[in-house]
């Protein structure tokens, strides 16, 4: 029996009602006289779309009255708020996807796909039957529009969208991409869902006795077609902006590349993500390579927590690069280079399908003064100079205040210092001496020679004041380190060599007091030297005195005593005592394994 409706919302479209299942099914012919030309004649559909059929395409936001707890509760007037309970709200928006983009959202679609003959699938194709009438990506309208709607009915709300559109940079080859979060009806609290397909979905409800359908109780905003209309055509008209700007600069760098223009470096991004930067081998004898390392700096200073120069590749020519990046060996995903070059490296990636974009065009003026500035001058032209002449930063400065600030002034003033007669070494350090030496002769109205020579005879009477100065220190000091020596060698006037070795060779001084062997015994080493004593085991040994190619050395004061017990197998252990003064070996003692060698004074 054909019936009409009792939902305002949809009476636009009947429903037959089967008793002996209570299954809804959706009259689709309506549907199709509707849509189907939207759908192939976009060109004229929004001459075609009249007041009554507009709200088809009205955007419905529901609450779904099968999550819990539930987002909304009356208040005492009876008005609909947010529940204080509820900090965050999953809102679905998948309904809005077309039927390629549903793989992981079967449970609904395929179960509505079975209630519908295949040539009346297209009204599934939601993105693309609001394309039909002039809505352009209305996944993303409909995102933001739930999004504004629900925060201003309650601040502080965390908000999370399922099915969000990515949109990537204008003139990529897939500038739309979905991004598929998880959906589940039965926790998604907010549902977005088109005004025609309010009845469709309720048809997958139906079939469980657990689950309550949408009414039009449960819708709390409807978004109008008109004003969907209108964002769409704000958004198409800014990324169209978008669109014809990068053109425009694509455009300039092809002109760039034509004339082989070297004033601007280029960075070209790979599709990949991060910021592995890449080049060719420029020298740094000229300016190609400070440019792209220039180039490099103010990516890095944009993107990097620290500003670096480093590229992670340089290759030699742009074909070692393209063939790299094309076999996917490369772990660049930016390249910098000309116009020329990049152009080039586009072309080949693109006929391989490969993806790249063109990005940052940064003029030379730009990439050298960042270059200067990293290497601590001011201009590009501070640094060129001075690199020139080989010299650094605080000669920079000196020439400066002479106002020699570059390459043609130094040459000249060189040669007028060799023709003077003031020296024959040329070189930025006689150059600043020459000219020291004029602005005091000038000063003092002399010749520049008269100078020179009463500086240099200045200087070398100077050096001999310091050399005698010098040797004088050397002197006191030979002599404080002798005196010192001698009072030392007053208080220790004996030394004592303690060496483990054989055959009269020191190897090793604990090798005779570590245990050897599964059953060998540690031993000690016993110090008494004047009023210090202190026994050592055997792995603090070497700790006695200064292990040397004779042994163990110890100084020794007037009355000592020293004890030492073997514990090597194969190893003699001695003891050498030495008068300090005469060297004269005043006792010696070996002993083997276990054997103890005891000596006091």
């Amino acid at each position: 029996m054909l019936v009409t409706n009792n939902i305002e919302m949809n009476q636009l479209i009947p429903h037959l009602i089967i008793n002996s299942n209570k299954e809804r099914i959706c009259i689709l012919l309506y549907l199709k006289l509707i849509l189907l030309p939207f759908l192939l004649f976009s060109s004229v559909a929004l001459s075609q779309v009249s007041e009554e059929n507009k709200k088809l395409f009205d955007l419905l936001i529901i609450s779904n009255p099968n999550a819990k707890p539930p987002v909304f509760i009356k208040d005492i007037d009876g008005n609909r708020v947010i529940s204080s309970k509820i900090k965050g709200i999953d809102i679905d928006t998948c309904s809005l996807l077309d039927r390629n983009e549903r793989e992981q959202y079967d449970k609904v679609f395929t179960f509505i796909e079975t209630k519908v003959d295949k040539d009346k699938l297209f009204f599934l194709d939601v993105h693309k039957n609001y394309q039909g009438v002039g809505i352009h990506d209305v996944l993303t309208l409909g995102s933001e529009k739930v999004s504004m709607h629900l925060s201003s009915l309650g601040k502080g709300l965390d908000l999370s969208v399922n099915c969000r559109l990515i949109r990537q940079k204008p003139g990529s080859p897939t500038p739309r991409k979905v991004n598929k979060d998880s959906f589940n009806w039965f926790e998604d609290e907010i549902v977005v869902l088109p005004r025609y397909m309010f009845d469709i979905f309720n048809m997958w409800f139906d079939q469980y006795n657990n689950v309550v359908s949408f009414s039009k109780n449960d819708v709390i905003h409807t978004v109008s077609y008109d004003s969907l209309l209108e964002m769409s055509n704000a958004i198409k008209k800014k990324e169209q902006a978008k669109i014809d700007k990068y053109n425009q600069f694509v455009e300039k760098i092809k002109q760039q590349a034509n004339t082989d223009d070297i004033k601007y470096t280029v960075g070209l991004r790979l599709n990949q993500d991060g910021q592995n930067r890449c080049t060719l081998d420029y020298s740094s004898e000229n300016d190609s390579g400070p440019k792209v390392i220039g180039h490099n700096l103010i990516l890095s200073d944009k993107y990097d927590k620290k500003p670096s120069h480093q590229f992670k590749k340089v290759y030699k020519d742009i074909n070692d690069a393209y063939l790299e990046i094309k076999e996917n060996k490369s772990q660049c995903s930016y390249f910098i280079d000309y116009p020329k070059n990049i152009v080039k490296l586009h072309d080949a990636l693109k006929s391989d399908k490969i993806i790249t974009t063109y990005s940052t065009s940064i003029s030379s003026d730009e990439t050298l003064k960042r270059f200067a500035l990293y290497q601590g001058y001011r201009s590009y032209a501070d640094y060129s100079f001075i690199s020139a002449l080989k010299g650094n930063k605080s000669q920079l400065d000196q020439l400066k205040k002479f106002k020699v600030t570059n390459i043609d002034k130094f040459y000249e003033l060189e040669s007028k210092m060799i023709k003077s007669d003031y020296s024959k070494d040329k070189g930025i350090k006689n150059v600043l001496m020459y000219l020291k030496d004029l602005q005091v002769a000038r000063e003092k109205g002399i010749d520049i020679l008269k100078q020179r020579d009463a500086r240099l005879a200045k200087e070398k009477k100077a050096k001999e004041i310091a050399d005698a100065q010098r040797k004088k220190d050397a002197e006191e000091v030979a002599i404080r380190r002798k005196e010192q020596a001698a009072r030392y060698a007053k208080e220790h006037p004996y030394k004592a060599v303690i060496s483990c070795g054989m055959n009269g060779n020191h190897l090793n001084i604990m090798a005779c007091f570590v245990g050897a062997g599964r059953y060998g015994a540690d031993t000690q080493l016993e110090i008494t030297n004047g009023s210090f004593y202190k026994l050592y085991p055997s792995h603090n040994v070497n700790r006695a005195g200064r292990e040397t190619r004779e042994g163990l050395v110890i100084d020794l004061k007037s009355n000592f005593k020293i004890k030492a017990q073997n514990s090597a197998d194969t190893l003699i252990l001695d003891v050498k005592i030495y008068d300090r003064l005469t060297n004269k070996v005043l006792f010696n003692k070996s002993a083997a394994k276990y054997r103890a060698i005891v000596i006091s004074n």
